[in-house]
């Protein structure tokens, strides 16, 4: 009994793939029979539910035919606990009044939205105008021309390799990145400026593709018109950042000035004047008013318009306030 094989064929067993099988059918079983397991709870608290509420009912007309018709605290305290645990949703979303902006800080906000768009636009064009790469482009030729002269580094004595040799220096000597040495097998080359000397971001160290090489080719470019140049860029893309800051700020704060602080310093002249004679602070009043209306009557006789009436829309919340204060220094002077 000890050897299983021979078991099994005296015993046939089930295969472990059908003892799987089976398993998984159970846990199906389980599953399924879990999830009818809370549907019908559910459903039981419901009826539970509509049952307390109907007993509820029926003791209220009980009460209603006994003549009994004021309500007990405590039984409306229960109705509304049912009526809240059938009517309750699991999402309920709570609305909530949000006050309409006014008309001041919907100015306010339009015009500081306008300038703080055409400030980052501003900054952002700032950038690739005085961006070195938009100017120059990077030269490729110094490590392909190094390139091509390792491929006839077998042929290090013909006249093709010193040709290709000669080629690359004179073309390199005159760019605008000159170069300043090169090191290839028994040539070389030394211009008048000591790249020993040179910071690193001056200079450019041009090896070959192929690894087995790099300690016989080597060349060397004077990178200091590109830093000079960049440095200037650095410089005037800076100043005109802080001009545009500085710009944006005095914008902001004039919008700010004109549309909150200026009118509410003129209101506190109206009233200090008010405070101090109300009959000289109407009649100044009325002459403002008239001369602003003459004022605003000439221009829309100068714009050809037919209505000579003030625009509501355009009243913000701080003339209005102008308005009443005008209108209580009438009252003061009439009393």
């Amino acid at each position: 009994m000890d050897v299983g094989w021979v078991w099994n064929l005296i015993m046939p067993t089930e295969s472990a793939a059908g003892t799987q099988a089976k398993k998984v059918v159970q846990l199906a079983r389980a599953s399924r029979s879990a999830r009818l397991g809370s549907k019908a709870s559910k459903l039981v608290r419901i009826v539970r539910l509509v049952r307390m509420l109907r007993i509820v009912k029926l003791y209220k007309h009980s009460n209603a035919a006994m003549g009994h018709e004021e309500k007990d605290e405590d039984d409306e305290m229960l109705e509304q606990i049912i009526e809240q645990g059938l009517n309750q949703k699991e999402d309920s979303e709570v609305e909530v009044d949000v006050p309409e902006e006014s008309k001041l800080g919907k100015t306010v906000s339009e015009v500081t939205t306008k300038k703080v768009i055409v400030i980052v636009l501003l900054v952002m064009l700032t950038v690739p105008i005085f961006s070195f790469d938009t100017y120059f482009s990077e030269t490729t030729s110094r490590k392909i021309g190094l390139d091509l002269i390792t491929l006839y580094d077998d042929v290090q004595q013909s006249d093709t390799y010193k040709k290709v040799y000669d080629n690359y220096v004179e073309f390199h000597v005159e760019l605008r990145n000159p170069l300043i040495f090169v090191a290839a097998r028994n040539f070389s080359y030394t211009g008048s400026t000591d790249y020993e000397k040179l910071r690193d971001v001056e200079k450019e160290l041009i090896s070959p593709s192929n690894d087995d090489l790099q300690d016989y080719y080597i060349a060397v470019f004077d990178l200091r018109p590109n830093t000079r140049l960049e440095a200037v860029f650095g410089i005037v893309q800076t100043i005109m950042v802080c001009i545009v800051l500085v710009a944006g700020v005095y914008m902001l704060s004039k919008d700010a000035n004109d549309l909150v602080i200026g009118p509410i310093e003129e209101m506190m002249t109206k009233v200090k004047r008010v405070a101090k004679n109300p009959l000289d602070a109407a009649r100044e009043e009325e002459n403002e008013a008239l001369a602003l209306y003459r004022a605003r009557k000439a221009e829309l006789i100068a714009n050809k318009t037919r209505c000579c009436k003030w625009d509501d829309e355009q009243v913000t919340e701080t003339q209005i306030l102008e308005q009443t204060i005008i209108k209580t220094a009438s009252l003061l002077a009439i009393g």
